[in-house]
């Protein structure tokens, strides 16, 4: 501004004249151009840069700093026109401008001057869109001064102090000035419809309901002279519509520890519309996208759900909108937990919080659904609770069907959604009494529905959570009370697993007795047989841990280690004639994964193995044999085996296939298994070999399994090898079929075989040989006793 001075410049004290390069600048222009509303805003920032400037001169600066009174003036000027203008760069700069001169002159007196015009111009402003540049200006000054920032936190600290002591507390709930009550002002802000306002008093209630050690007040504040629980729920319903989830978090976690802390038999909700309301509220918020505001609903939810609240009953129906609502949004959260898992290497700090904030939620809505489910399980045993306390039946409900039906849901949801959560969210550096949690829902489910419960234990078993059981049940051995959940649910657990496999046989004392001395990790267990012994008791109990979780791959063992525990173990066997069939089915399946995981124990003379070999040769296959891929690739593996149950394992898997049992997932893997041993030529021998003594419905399967195996294959060579050799060996074994005096070709399904070998032929019929054709007359006449009959004369060929 060079000679460029206001329009009053001439009535300005000389003082304040300053020449810099090329002009001549006066501070009480520049001030007066920032003040007044006539000049735009592009010129006066050109005026702030140039005081920015004067600021940095020591000449100006000794000046501003004798005469604060001006320093003030100018600082209260800046603020002022702050709040008149939207324009960014004017608010940047001049935001700059202040911070530069109040760092320059480095006087406390300034900031406390500065904080004090700012609660000035907050308290006579409702809008906080307005107060936007001050609250810019505010972070900047804590960000620039350290001092500023600390003395932010003392304050905090202070007012935290002062609500944890029972004296401050007491006096801050009884503070009445000219007649109103500091709750009663404080509520009637939270119902203000001024934003800021709102969270200001929000959090002030949340200081007093969360330090109240006495837990009194919390209550109090709903007794106090406005409105009770209902103002905080028309807040709620009025920030439903801002997009401020901090705020909305905050004031149902407010809602929540009222909730929960309300005392019994006294009812918050003393009509219909109120519980509406709150009704209403739970199934919106429910379905909020932002994590901690959905986890702050489902605890305000659990705690809502207590019968004392209520005078009235909460409809069926309602219960039934709000459990879809939240396994919707439950099962998004496990979706996005998921994805951020896959994509560790972009995860940014608010992706790991998120993630975070959904582990937390899993608690919650464990916690949530134990309660649900005693809700269920009383009004089972009592349908006048139904009646009267919990839920209000949707019609005239005197056979129970209202609340059967809120079961059956509740079931659904258990387990097609909260137990798979619990699997991927839970592990056994958890909290505790997130497991507790867990056993006491499973407990629940148990009194609810027993099949349920079964597919339920089922499913925690595939998904690996029994060894994170075993081993936090390890980690806890000296929490008597928290045991006192665990054992029996454990125990119910392994009674299950162990029914599961032996229909027919009562469970072994020893698996009841010896829960009490699950004391070594799973996968310590081999450390520990080091240096230590375990009874016979306990070997049996970690074998059949061992198995059940090796069965639904949960490989918790090394090789070296499962051997050695293996070889430990069949000190124990010794006397393989006294071993129960489940001991015996549980050793050779654990040798048989040992085996498949590692190439370096087939045939080694060790201890495991000899135990193994005398266990499969002293008992049918039947009593050992397990249903796994290992079992069945470990029978192939090494001679010695395949020749002493190779066809029994191979004929026990073919059977299960035929009788389809279980899903059809499961028969189309098993298939798969079979596949990919169709390469080995001694596999295909032995498995054409057991079709002579298959029935009919088996056999006619390995047909169809040939014929689906050819018609996947798209190499013409590999195909065309893998036919020959097929055929070749078909012809053998219908030539043994002949020469066996013993027995009819048809009670051995020489119709089976002459099946395959047409198959192999059918690529090319001008290849089929005379032998082909002979073989086949002579299976016809088998069928057909007036054909005529055929002799085979060795190697020479058919004569007739």
């Amino acid at each position: 501004m060079c000679e460029d001075f206001h329009k009053d410049h001439i009535s300005h004290d000389k003082k304040w004249m300053y020449s810099t390069d090329h002009m001549v600048a006066c501070v009480a222009c520049i001030v007066q151009t920032i003040e007044d509303p006539q000049i735009s805003h592009l010129r006066k920032i050109s005026v702030i840069a140039l005081l920015t400037k004067l600021i940095q001169i020591p000449t100006v600066l000794q000046d501003l700093k004798s005469d604060q009174d001006v320093t003030y003036h100018i600082i209260h000027v800046i603020l002022d026109t702050l709040l008149q203008t939207d324009d960014t760069t004017f608010i940047s700069s001049a935001s700059d401008a202040c911070l530069k001169l109040v760092q320059s002159c480095d006087s406390e007196d300034i900031i406390d001057f500065i904080l004090q015009d700012i609660e000035n111009k907050m308290e006579m402003i409702n809008s906080h869109k307005e107060l936007l540049p001050l609250y810019l200006l505010l972070g900047r000054l804590i960000q620039k001064f350290s001092e500023l920032s600390d003395k932010f936190l003392q304050l905090y600290g202070l007012l935290a102090k002062l609500l944890m002591s029972d004296k401050w507390t007491n006096f801050i709930m009884t503070l009445t000035v000219d007649g109103a009550t500091l709750l009663a002002v404080l509520k009637k802000m939270v119902a203000c419809t001024i934003e800021v306002v709102q969270q200001l008093s929000i959090q002030i209630l949340s200081c007093i309901i969360q330090k109240d050690n006495q837990q009194a007040y919390s209550c109090h504040i709903l007794q106090t002279d406005l409105l009770g629980i209902e103002v905080l729920l028309k807040t709620l319903h009025t920030l439903k519509t801002m997009n401020h989830y901090v705020l909305t978090k905050k004031i149902i976690e407010i809602i929540g520890i009222i909730f929960d802390r309300q005392p019994s038999k006294s009812p918050l909700f003393v009509n219909s519309t109120t519980l509406k309301l709150c009704q209403d509220i739970i199934i919106s918020i429910v379905e909020h996208s932002h994590p901690g505001v959905f986890a702050a609903a489902l605890k305000m939810t659990k705690a809502f759900l207590r019968k004392e609240h209520m005078l009235r009953p909460v409809p069926v129906s309602d219960l039934k909108t709000i459990l879809q609502k939240i396994t919707g949004k439950v099962q998004i959260f496990v979706c996005e937990t998921e994805f951020y898992e896959k994509q560790k290497s972009k995860t940014k700090v608010s992706d790991v919080s998120s993630v975070y904030c959904e582990a937390m939620l899993a608690a919650s809505r464990l916690n949530g659904f134990t309660f649900l489910l005693r809700l269920v399980v009383d009004c089972k045993k009592d349908p006048s609770t139904c009646m009267s306390a919990f839920l209000a039946p949707d019609v005239v409900d005197n056979n129970g069907s209202t609340i059967e039906s809120l079961g059956e849901q509740v079931i659904t949801i258990l387990s097609q959604n909260t137990i798979s959560l619990a699997v991927s969210l839970l592990d056994d550096k958890d909290s505790p009494d997130h497991w507790c949690l867990l056993f006491q829902l499973l407990s629940s489910l148990q009194s609810l529905n027993q099949n349920e419960h079964k597919n339920i234990i089922s499913q925690l078993t595939c998904g690996g959570l029994l060894s994170k059981a075993i081993n936090i049940r390890c980690s806890l051995r000296d929490s008597h009370t928290i045991l006192q959940h665990v054992d029996p649910c454990l125990l119910t657990w392994c009674l299950l697993l162990y029914q599961e496999e032996n229909k027919d046989d009562p469970c072994p004392g020893e698996l009841e007795i010896s829960i009490d001395n699950i004391f070594v990790r799973l996968d310590e267990v081999a450390n520990y047989l080091t240096h230590s012994c375990m009874s016979k008791d306990t070997v049996f109990l970690y074998s059949f841990l061992l198995y059940h979780c090796f069965k639904n791959d949960d490989i918790i063992l090394p090789c070296e280690e499962l051997m050695f525990v293996l070889d430990t173990f069949s000190k124990d066997y010794d006397n393989a004639a006294e071993l129960s069939p489940f001991v015996k089915k549980q050793f050779v399946f654990l040798w048989a994964m040992l085996t498949c995981m590692t190439e370096n124990v087939v045939g080694i003379p060790t201890k495991g193995l000899q135990t193994v070999v005398k266990l499969i040769d002293s008992c049918p296959s039947s009593v050992w044999y397990t249903h796994h891929p290992a079992v069945l690739n470990w029978s192939f593996k090494d001679s010695r085996i395949t020749k002493i149950c190779g066809q029994n394992v191979l004929s026990h898997w073919l059977d299960v296939i035929s009788l389809k049992e279980g899903t059809e997932h499961d028969v189309n893997n098993d298939i798969s298994t079979l596949y990919h041993m169709f390469t080995d030529e001694v596999f295909i021998s032995i498995l054409l070999a057991c079709i002579s003594r298959m029935n009919g419905r088996t056999a006619k399967l390995v047909v169809e399994l040939f014929e689906n195996y050819t018609s996947q294959m798209t190499d013409c060579n590999e195909k065309g090898v893998f036919l020959l050799t097929l055929s070749a060996i078909t012809e053998d074994k219908i030539v043994e079929i002949f020469l066996n005096a013993e027995q009819k070709p048809e009670d051995m399904n020489i119709e089976v075989y002459v099946q395959i070998l047409m198959m192999c032929n059918s690529r090319n019929t001008e290849d089929i040989s005379s032998s082909f054709l002979k073989i086949l007359y002579h299976s016809k006449y088998r069928s057909y006793p007036e054909m005529k009959p055929v002799t085979y004369k060795g190697q020479g060929g058919w004569a007739s």
